[in-house]
């Protein structure tokens, strides 16, 4: 199998976000980004193939899809994600479960997100 990753329809946005938790609420990051579109890509001429996300962490890896609900995905880092193709930009929504953080109850945690957005245009 061979895998052509330098079409000239394929673009690989890639970027980090910051998301914040105040320990006395859920204890849940959550946050918004809005990434301008590469040259040439609308919300009219593009698809999402695929989006990763990962929290900071040395041992935290890139999740793709939705398996955030299992203890594997928790202790790995992966983040529930969403994205909106809008008329003016790609609007990314991160979500993730900050169990065990630590400090104190009142604290405001802030979590860095790296991502990965595929887009292909199609026409």
């Amino acid at each position: 199998m061979t895998i052509n990753v330098t079409q000239a329809n394929i673009a690989v946005i890639t970027g980090t976000m910051e998301i914040t938790v105040t320990k006395d609420a859920e204890q849940v990051f959550s946050g918004t980004k809005y990434i301008d579109y590469p040259a040439g890509y609308t919300a009219d001429n593009s698809v999402i193939i695929a989006i990763g996300a990962k929290a900071s962490g040395e041992n935290n890896q890139y999740g793709y899809g939705s398996i955030t609900e299992t203890e594997t995905a928790l202790i790995r880092g992966i983040i529930e994600k969403g994205i909106t193709l809008t008329n003016s930009s790609i609007l990314l929504y991160c979500r993730y479960d900050g169990l065990n953080l630590g400090g104190s109850a009142s604290e405001t945690i802030r979590q860095t997100i790296s991502f990965k957005i595929i887009l292909m245009k199609v026409s």
